[in-house]
């Protein structure tokens, strides 16, 4: 597949599977250039989202993958993993022998597969569509020659061992970096071809939602989706409840690209305004691939505190606004199609005298949804199961026990993967079920 031909992301859902797959246990998927991309304990095996059928695959025999970190484009992918342990020397007075685990980071071309990078270790890594930045020096991922190190560099007076560094792991802009100062006061964002001028980076408006799936682990960076992130909008409102006795509070925030803050030439620098919240919704901006923040805060307090943070938006939803990064465009919840604002569960469905159970996706915006007949014994309770989210609460609250979520979906070029946990409670085997998208 050439990099002109990649398919893109759906923008709705036809309303039934075009392929199923069945995953072994500790499977996941996470979303790649060219389509849906498999999660394996030892690597990762890239799909065809036509049919699919597997396209490439890379394994790191007798390591362990520990989480990934996507380009903003999804061309490139850096894995974590742990290496085999290595037993040292025989120092311990109980006779055992001291060891260590070998760190590993691994760099691959999503579209083919081919091994772009592979260093011993785990530095903070950052990644643009076409350089990463791995520790403190940055390499090109067309050619793999090394662009720079900011320790040869000054940065805002920062250089040598005292250097600039990268600010967090993960996605950064389509071709500039966010980085840290030792002063630590603020980050800067910068672009790839001149680190040394830096521009100011507004207040990143914090996440909340945790990574819950070893596909999402990327530190605790911000949230950062095709190359915009979510700020502070300048001298904008902030509102604090009455009933907040902590430094939650709604500000006014905009969706902004990090190209545009960094002055690289032709990038988009407008501000798109989202409304109030005080929290990035992680889980389904990454899961839709979109940008997606919370409603503001209840103007009252919640009788019952059990799982306070997200249960402050059980009876609104988790989905304030949603900034689409692909059509720049803004949308409330109910405005929203594709999987951003929609909800996921197995629902039972009354055929004649028997009761089915049946996959079901419900955008917000009332569109066509997805509903696929379970066959009996596809999972180990009964699809009314609380475990398989029936009353299909949003992608936020499904996800407050990630160990009892065990139905979900994420948004790949190509497809919308639906994952459902089959076998017992604790297999971790899945069936993934992918689901085309409508033109809109």
């Amino acid at each position: 597949m050439n990099a002109d031909q990649l398919p893109a992301y759906p923008t709705g859902f036809a309303s039934q599977e075009t392929w199923t797959k069945n995953l072994a246990s500790g499977q996941d998927v996470v979303a790649g250039a060219a389509g849906p991309i498999v999660l394996t304990s030892d690597g990762v095996t890239g799909l065809d989202p036509r049919d699919g059928s597997n396209r490439w695959s890379y394994q790191r025999k007798g390591s362990t993958a520990t989480g990934v970190i996507p380009s903003p484009d999804g061309r490139y992918m850096a894995l974590r993993f742990d290496d085999p342990v290595v037993y040292t020397s025989l120092t311990n007075t109980d006779g055992e022998l001291d060891s260590s685990t070998p760190k590993a980071t691994v760099v691959l071309d999503t579209i083919t597969g081919v091994t772009v990078f592979d260093w011993r270790g785990d530095s903070t890594l950052q990644m643009t569509d076409s350089a990463v930045l791995y520790g403190t020096t940055a390499y090109s991922l067309k050619d793999r020659s090394t662009m720079w190190d900011l320790r040869k560099l000054t940065v805002d007076g920062a250089s040598g061992s005292q250097s600039a560094q990268a600010a967090f792991s993960g996605a950064a802009g389509h071709s500039a970096f966010v980085l840290s100062l030792p002063s630590g006061d603020h980050d800067v964002v910068v672009s790839q071809k001149d680190p040394t001028t830096t521009h100011e980076l507004p207040d990143l408006t914090p996440q909340s939602s945790p990574q819950t799936t070893r596909g999402s682990s990327v530190d605790d960076g911000p949230v950062v989706i095709d190359g915009w992130a979510v700020v502070d909008k300048p001298g904008g409102k902030q509102v604090k409840p009455s009933w907040s006795t902590t430094s939650r509070q709604d500000r006014e925030v905009q969706a902004v690209s990090l190209d545009g803050l960094a002055g690289v030439p032709g990038a988009d620098t407008r501000a798109y305004d989202l409304g109030m919240t005080s929290e990035v919704n992680s889980v389904a901006s990454r899961k839709s691939q979109t940008l997606v923040i919370f409603p503001p805060l209840p103007a009252e307090k919640p009788k019952d505190d059990v799982d306070l943070e997200l249960h402050l938006w059980e009876a609104s939803g988790t989905v304030g606004s949603v900034f689409n990064p692909r059509t720049l465009a803004v949308t409330t919840a109910a405005q929203t199609p594709g999987l951003a604002a929609a909800s996921v569960g197995i629902t039972q469905a009354a055929v004649g005298e028997a009761v089915e159970g049946r996959i079901t996706v419900k955008p917000a915006d009332g569109s066509s949804g997805v509903s696929i007949p379970l066959a009996p014994g596809t999972t180990f309770a009964a699809p009314g199961d609380k475990l398989y989210n029936p009353r299909l609460k949003d992608l936020a609250l499904a996800d407050v026990r990630p160990e009892e979520n065990l139905v979900s979906a994420i948004s790949t070029p190509g497809a919308t993967i639906i994952m459902v946990r089959t076998g017992t409670r604790y297999s971790g085997t899945s069936r993934i079920y992918a689901v085309g998208g409508e033109a809109r």
